[in-house]
């Protein structure tokens, strides 16, 4: 009897080990915690903050990344993507006061003015040089366009964003560019929206389209898929009056956005229709991005 039970419990102890390897190995990861808000300032600097923001938040690190006044930022794969003029520079995250570029990305046009990332690592860039150029495209990794988005579809763009299966907006100055998934070298794309100044643009998980107005009055246009030439804003939304520029999501579904004067960082969590915080800034923001 003493043996039989013995065999027993080492039988049900087995049993338990592999039960809690197999769930340890099926286990579904959880989602990345973005910790920062990154945001450029008029001297070419990233300033970092820690989230969650507050009306007295201050940065805690200010680096000199060596980016440009209305230059965009993205956070993809643990590295920051920083506008530089007509390069991108890449810092391998998290920053220090000595952090150095490991890598330089370089675009096609002298203002690279918003970034994004898709889930893979893709990198776009939109760059407007005087009122015109394109979307690179970087994909595996390389440091030259693996082709550029153009024509009548990305006209004067200032924005650039991924949603959640891959599709890509462009923030014309009179119009929506879209790219429908997966993007790729000689898509056309549709244009959609009304004529205002597009400037930052930014999705949330159910792929809403958000899109800021740069010419000082302070409203955010609200799209819904699916996306087609007819779309046009659902509503628009009127937040504090101020050049809104680029814009950013974090996975928790708050909102960020760079506002030029006043100098500020505008807060929102869903349903997006009001300011749920402000923090002012000494400096003036442009580009933004969340990550770890």
């Amino acid at each position: 009897m003493r043996l039989a039970s013995l065999l027993t419990i080492l039988i049900a102890s087995a049993s338990i080990t592999v039960l809690s390897a197999c769930s340890s190995t099926n286990a579904v990861p959880n989602p990345p915690v973005f910790a920062h808000l990154y945001v450029t300032d008029g001297s070419g600097n990233v300033d970092v903050y820690r989230l969650p923001l507050t009306a007295a938040s201050t940065p805690t690190l200010t680096f000199a990344a060596g980016g440009c006044a209305y230059c965009g930022l993205a956070v993809s794969q643990h590295k920051l993507y920083v506008g530089a003029g007509s390069t991108v520079k890449v810092y391998q995250l998290p920053l220090t006061a000595s952090s150095t570029s490991i890598q330089t990305l370089t675009a096609s046009a002298s203002t690279t003015l918003s970034i994004a990332a898709d889930s893979s690592g893709t990198i776009y860039v939109a760059e407007n040089s005087s009122g015109t150029c394109c979307v690179d495209v970087f994909q595996g990794g390389a440091s030259t366009p693996t082709f550029t988005l153009s024509g009548a579809s990305v006209a004067s763009p200032y924005g650039v964003a991924i949603d959640s299966a891959g599709n890509a907006f462009v923030a014309n100055a009179s119009s929506i560019g879209y790219f429908a998934a997966t993007v790729h070298s000689g898509e056309a794309g549709i244009t959609f929206g009304r004529d205002d100044f597009n400037e930052g643009l930014v999705t949330d998980s159910a792929d809403n389209l958000y899109v800021a107005d740069g010419d000082g009055q302070g409203t955010m246009d609200v799209y819904h898929p699916a996306y087609t030439g007819a779309s046009a804003p659902a509503s628009t939304v009127t937040l504090t009056a101020g050049y809104l520029e680029q814009m950013a999501m974090s996975t928790n579904g708050t909102m960020y956005i760079a506002n030029e004067s006043p100098n500020q960082i505008d807060v929102l969590t869903s349903p997006y229709t009001a300011n749920s915080v402000t923090v002012p800034t000494s400096f003036q923001p442009y580009g933004i991005a969340v990550g770890p």
